[in-house]
């Protein structure tokens, strides 16, 4: 029986371990296939969605552009309709202009600036597209306008008329989900000279020698030049000139430009790019161009072409200067005469100099007057009459930092008997009422600390600036400009938060020499130079930081600039290119590879439109200034 039961145990079917195995592959297979399906079906539908989220976040940012090139033709045709119902009255186009912009906006205006009865609640008429939609808010700034009351009385410029828009656009576009994209666009329409919109422009050639920084767009009437070399003086005039070079990196500028060019054959195309040599002060040009090329600056600070930017219109610096120190002051002498205050009051000549107060206008014949301590002029019969102060065939001089020189409804007239003499040496403080102004037939100094917080200067001669001053408003010369020893114009005072926001504008018929000036610091400079001749300025053994701008005319706009500090010792290699002396004192530091601050930065100044200085150049005709656009969402 056992030998049987064995046999037939021999016979049974064995199991082996891999059975069934096939199965299992099998269906992890098809687990493994239907995941990776499943993953594929999920990028492709995210794929999807991504593609139609990108078309519809494009579509809606260009609805939103639309709105924003609606509303901008919107107020163009309310300055045409206002400037053609205005006539050829300046003041009366002013009224009619803001009157169309008002009425044009009223579907768009969310609130004014600071009125809290009106809040910004994104309630803007809503306008449909082809596809889509958008919105528009508009938020106006309370204006700069001459018409507005109290009225502000007739100058030459008059002043200016300026009304700031801040346009909110949003494209929608409907769909799963809705796509909204916001863009914000500044605007301003106004009657400054576009000259005050650029913080370097120039009626002739524009050359940067040199890393010097500029922030905010440019204007070229001919040739932008540019050459990876500073250029600078040691002596710079006589038979003892000299002048030197430093091999550097290149310009840095942070906005639009607009190069005019011309067919001249020296330099036909309008970009043009010298590389120095290190040896040679002249060279040939080594590459040019009619369109911006990167490599021409530092990287990513090179500016964008616009070939919409406005050029400058010239400010008819020798009309002004001489309506005011040759046709008023005449005038004026004429009347003074008239009125019986022909001869200097005894009581002054004996007691010089001059610290009591005026209770009317004064008129001084063939005397040196001087101003010591605070006097006021105010004419004691009404406020409302004028108490000016004529010095005629004199000189006008402010004693020290304390003097004080107040009209509170007057101008100062000054009237030199010899070309060569100073005419007005002020110090200390010189105060004016709104619409009233400084008229000065002859040379002006202004000295280290003299303040002028508000109104303009005539010159008809030259104007002397020694030292840090702050003046809030618009200096004309007739004559050359020249600033020495200078470290800040219109610093903040401490204490008097917002006091110093306006800049200086000094606009001059000859040229503006900065000499020996030099911010020391973090100081700035903030005022903005404009002279009919060229200018030129250095931020290489100097320093300068101007918020504000320069404008150069026919003879154009050089500046030269090198990045870092002065060393005593080392420092960049600097090459005689005129003159008999080598360079003997502190250097720059090593330029190549120098990630530094620029020592010559120009940055645009917004409160040139924001909060505009008495006497600022303006025109007849309004223009639409887009300052600039942005992405919000």
């Amino acid at each position: 029986m056992n030998a049987v039961n064995e046999d037939n145990n021999d016979l049974q079917p064995r199991m082996h371990p891999e059975q069934g195995s096939a199965l299992v592959i099998a269906l992890l297979a098809v687990v493994l296939m239907t995941m990776m399906g499943l993953i594929l079906m999920s990028v492709l539908r995210g794929g999807a969605i991504q593609a139609a989220t990108t078309e519809s976040s494009v579509q809606a940012e260009a609805i939103a552009q639309k709105g924003l090139d609606d509303t901008l033709a919107q107020i163009r045709r309310a300055v045409a309709q206002g400037e053609f119902n205005g006539g050829m009255n300046y003041r009366s186009r002013v009224s009619h202009v803001e009157k169309q912009l008002v009425e044009m906006m009223l579907p768009f205006i969310d609130k004014h600036v600071g009125d809290p009865n009106n809040p910004n609640d994104k309630n803007g008429e809503v306008v449909k597209a082809k596809k889509g939609s958008y919105q528009v808010d508009v938020v106006l700034d309370e204006p700069t306008n001459p018409e507005l009351s109290p009225k502000k009385p007739l100058a030459i410029p008059d002043a200016p008329y300026v009304r700031k828009f801040t346009i909110t656009s949003r494209g929608i576009m409907e769909g799963k989900p809705v796509t909204v994209v916001t863009k914000v666009m500044t605007v301003y329409v106004s009657t400054i000279n576009p000259v005050f919109r650029y913080p370097v422009s120039s009626g002739g050639d524009l050359l940067l020698n040199g890393t010097p920084s500029i922030t905010g767009d440019i204007y070229v009437a001919n040739h932008l030049k540019i050459r990876d070399e500073a250029l600078f003086t040691g002596t710079a005039s006589g038979t003892n000139l000299s002048k030197y070079g430093i091999q550097t990196g290149l310009p840095a500028i942070r906005g639009f430009i607009r190069v005019g060019g011309d067919s001249d054959t020296i330099a036909p195309r309008k970009f043009n790019f010298t590389q120095s040599d290190g040896v040679t002060e002249t060279l040939p040009i080594t590459d040019a161009s009619d369109i911006v090329k990167p490599d021409y600056f530092a990287p990513q600070n090179f500016p964008l072409e616009d070939p919409t930017l406005d050029a400058d219109v010239d400010v008819d610096v020798q009309g002004y200067v001489s309506n005011k120190t040759q046709t008023e002051l005449q005038a004026k002498l004429t009347a003074l005469s008239v009125g019986g205050n022909s001869e200097p009051d005894p009581e002054l000549i004996e007691l010089p100099p001059l610290f009591g107060d005026l209770t009317k206008s004064m008129l001084y014949n063939d005397l040196w007057v001087t101003v010591d301590g605070e006097v006021n002029v105010k004419d004691a019969v009404s406020a409302a009459n004028e108490a000016d102060m004529f010095v005629n065939n004199g000189v006008l001089t402010m004693a020290n930092d304390a003097s004080k020189l107040i009209l509170s409804n007057g101008s100062v007239y000054v009237k030199s008997p010899d070309p060569n003499l100073v005419a007005a040496d002020l110090r200390g403080e010189l105060s004016l009422a709104a619409g009233k102004f400084v008229a000065v037939d002859g040379n002006v100094t202004l000295n280290n600390g003299f303040r002028f917080p508000k109104g303009t200067m005539y010159i008809k001669g030259d104007l002397k600036i020694i030292g840090n001053v702050w003046l809030q408003g618009t200096v004309y010369v007739e004559g050359n400009v020249e600033l020495k020893q200078m470290t800040s114009i219109n610093k903040e005072v401490e204490g008097s938060t917002g006091s110093s926001q306006t800049p200086l504008i000094v606009v001059a018929s000859g040229e503006i020499v900065l000499g020996n000036s030099s911010n020391a610091g973090d100081e700035n400079v903030r005022a903005f130079f404009y002279t009919k001749q060229g200018i030129r300025l250095y931020g290489v053994i100097s320093k300068l930081w101007l918020t504000g701008g320069i404008h150069g005319g026919t003879g154009g706009v050089e500046l030269n600039a090198v990045k870092g500090d002065l060393l005593t010792g080392g420092g960049s290699t600097i090459k005689r290119y005129q003159g008999s002396t080598d360079w003997n004192r502190d250097v720059p530091e090593i330029q190549l590879g120098n990630s530094k601050p620029s020592r010559l930065q120009i940055f645009y100044d917004d409160n040139l439109y924001d909060a505009p200085p008495d006497g600022i150049p303006t025109t007849d005709n309004f223009n639409v200034f887009v300052k600039n656009v942005k992405y919000i969402k």
